[in-house]
């Protein structure tokens, strides 16, 4: 397993959604909302939200536009909604004498205080006073302050949710997830309100979110906090909520994933103090999707424009880069016989289309740990260094094994905003560097919560700037910008821009009843992968597929009947699954199966690879910087054929076809207009000008 530990993996116990986490605090004064004055034609008179006077485009403006139940909110734009509507949150604190008490309130338990510690704010009691306000668009913000005789808050949840929220009607209605790729899972399948699904972001997932949705309508609730702090979304019994939790919080809600809450991650307010935290929602109705769309590709789209607005834009990857089909990947401590001279047969047979190589288990003796937390190359290797060196003289790119220190994964000083995480993180850049590495794979780091989100995301060079890591200073500061971009990550994570191995998302957890993706969700499937979602979302960064972590299953040849040799009477539909998965969903190649069995010819290079990189190739697919666009805008799929649309950088369109069965005079429509499918395994049409190879 080449990136074990995978610490995307967790316990087999279903989890406890009642456990969130939480990143760096923001512990600045709430904001109030800032007035959306735009800027008028210089023939008109300006229009200036909260003069107290209601000009187009205004809806209204009561001259303070507070997002007050019935008052205007800060945009001008909408009224805000009366106190019932309000959402609840829930608190729990630990006073000093070390007793729990949980309270859930909303904006209805609303009586101006007339303490100073809590001036301005409306709902207190003995612990807190808060205040909730609607800042229009569906974003909500909860400005809580904790008072100094409590210890501890370990448990915040914004928006709670007291009573189940289905859509239309629960008996089709999916929670979307951004776990692994993306998960699904039926309203039906989890409805106790003690065993909602959670996980920490970043790192247990991808995005801030969690989405119910049907054939026509969806509801999706992100965490909109800037700069980004850690939260867990959780699903389950009809709710979206999203917690979060203090520094000495170990789990989420008392579940037992190894990557749910971190000790040492806090984004709940230290007694004393006043945070603000921020969420929208989104509701999808019939009437908001076009043709040939899905309610959820339309919320997608709304929390995508948001992220793209704050995080702007990042420098692009080097060309190489941006024109590779994937990655050779060489997991060393399986070699049962080690030659170096593999490495450049290797590099002869694939370097072409795959111009990066990446070594595991440089650590470790024949089947050792892969992944073991050891700077130091195992003696087996001799001078792999030279070696590195060498490939790297031919115009290739190599990199090793690294990680965050997961042995030490619950120590609070290993998180990567602490000194301690901090120097073991560089210690390891620096000694693979010196061994001739001018590439990196950094395992864990988006499927573990490793830290403060902004500090994290500052170790990409690409992200350009340091002010979280300054704000630490010392051994974080220095971090700031360690990770070139030619680094791949375990996993990916919105805010963090780089390649991701997305290994492990088509199969996702069989021991917590999660079921691969070869088939849809259905009554008997109630819950499996999906991995439309992260592809969706994370159309920018560059994701790799193969038959690593748990989906060495669905690449390449399988031994179907265990008797150690590959015959034609082996073959399934799950033979070359990731591939065509791949290929379908924009993904670049972890190249774990370059070479498969084949009956008859032994060991061989992979032939189905090969078709796909040769239709790539002829397509200019890379070049042309497609964005996955899933099925937007396209009509059914005929029987066994799958289709996905991608949008070209130049605005043109094209679609990636898998026909598996070679079946000729087929047609899909796109917006509407039917275009003929070839009898290819793997064919790229430009929708503009579609032609078959010959």
């Amino acid at each position: 397993d080449a990136s074990t530990p995978d610490a995307s993996t967790p316990d087999a116990s279903t989890p406890d959604a009642s456990t969130p986490d939480a990143g760096t605090p923001d512990a600045g004064t709430p904001d109030a909302g800032t007035p959306d004055a735009s800027t008028p034609d210089a023939s008109t008179p300006a229009t200036v939200c909260g003069d107290g006077v209601v000009d187009a485009p205004e809806v209204c403006d009561d001259g303070r536009n507070l997002g007050a139940p019935g008052g205007c909110a800060p945009t001008c734009l909408e009224l805000a909604p009366p106190a019932e509507a309000f959402p609840a949150y829930m608190i729990q604190v630990i006073d000093r004498d070390g007793a729990p008490r949980t309270r859930t309130l909303d904006r209805r338990a609303c009586a101006p205080s007339l303490s100073t510690e809590c001036a301005g704010l409306c709902m207190e009691d003995a612990d807190h006073c808060a205040d909730v306000a609607y800042l229009g668009g569906g974003e909500w913000r909860l400005d809580l302050r904790v008072k100094s005789t409590v210890a501890r808050v370990p448990i915040l949840v914004f928006p709670a949710q007291p009573t189940a929220e289905p859509l239309d009607s629960p008996d089709d209605d999916v929670y979307l997830y951004p776990f692994l790729s993306g998960v699904a899972e039926r309203y039906d399948h989890r409805t106790d309100p003690n065993a909602t699904f959670a996980l920490t972001y970043p790192g247990g997932t991808f995005a801030p979110l969690t989405m119910l949705a049907d054939r026509d309508d969806a509801r999706l609730v992100y965490a909109s906090n800037w700069p980004p702090i850690a939260v867990s979304p959780a699903y389950g019994a009809g709710r979206l909520t999203l917690w979060y939790q203090d520094a000495e919080s170990t789990s989420i809600g008392g579940g037992s994933y190894l990557n749910g809450w971190t000790p040492g991650l806090a984004s709940t307010p230290r007694p004393g103090e006043t945070r603000s935290y921020r969420f929208t929602e989104v509701r999808i109705s019939p009437a908001d999707v076009p043709p040939g769309h899905a309610p959820w590709h339309v919320a997608l789209d709304r929390y995508r424009a948001w992220l793209r607005a704050h995080t702007g834009p990042v420098s692009p990857p080097p060309a190489w880069m941006r024109e590779s089909h994937g990655v050779i990947g060489v997991q060393l401590e399986n070699l049962r016989d080690y030659d170096p001279a593999l490495l450049d047969r290797w590099a002869t047979r694939w370097g072409r289309a795959f111009p990066w190589m990446l070594l595991w288990g440089q650590m470790s003796d024949y089947l050792g740990d892969c992944c073991e937390t050891a700077y130091a190359i195992h003696p087996r290797y001799g001078d792999l260094p030279g070696v590195v060196r060498g490939l790297r003289d031919r115009g290739m790119h190599v990199g090793y094994y690294s990680a965050p220190n997961w042995r030490l994964q619950t120590d609070p000083a290993q998180r990567l905003h602490e000194a301690g995480g901090a120097r073991w993180l560089r210690g390891w850049i620096d000694s693979n560097l010196a061994n001739g590495a001018d590439a990196h794979y950094v395992d864990t780091l988006a499927r573990t919560p490793w830290g403060s989100p902004d500090v994290v995301r500052e170790l990409f060079a690409a992200v350009g700037r340091c002010d979280a890591s300054r704000a630490v200073g010392g051994a974080v500061e220095a971090n700031c910008g360690l990770l070139p971009q030619a680094t791949m990550i375990e996993g990916a994570v919105d805010i963090y821009p780089a390649a991701g191995l997305m290994d492990g998302g088509l199969t996702g957890v069989p021991g917590i009843g999660m079921a691969d993706n070869t088939q849809p969700i259905s009554v008997d499937r109630p819950y499996v992968t999906f991995p439309q979602l992260a592809y969706d979302l994370l159309d920018r960064h560059q994701l790799h597929l193969g038959g690593y972590n748990n989906d060495y299953g669905l690449a390449g040849t399988i031994d179907t009947d265990g008797d150690s040799s590959v015959e034609a009477s082996d073959e399934t539909p799950r033979w070359y699954w990731s591939e065509r998965q791949a290929f379908l969903l924009g993904a670049r190649i972890t190249g774990s199966h370059l070479d498969v069995w084949l009956p008859g010819a032994g060991l061989s290079p992979n032939p189905r690879l090969e078709e796909l990189i040769a239709e790539r190739d002829r397509m200019r697919f890379w070049a042309r910087g497609p964005r996955y666009r899933d099925t937007r805008g396209l009509g059914p799929a005929p029987r066994g054929v799958d289709a996905r649309r991608f949008e070209t950088a130049d605005g043109g369109t094209l679609l990636a076809v898998v026909n598996w069965d070679l079946r000729a005079g087929l047609t899909i429509d796109v917006d509407g207009v039917p275009v003929p499918l070839c009898a290819r395994r793997f064919a790229i049409l430009d929708v503009a000008s579609p032609s078959c190879p010959p």
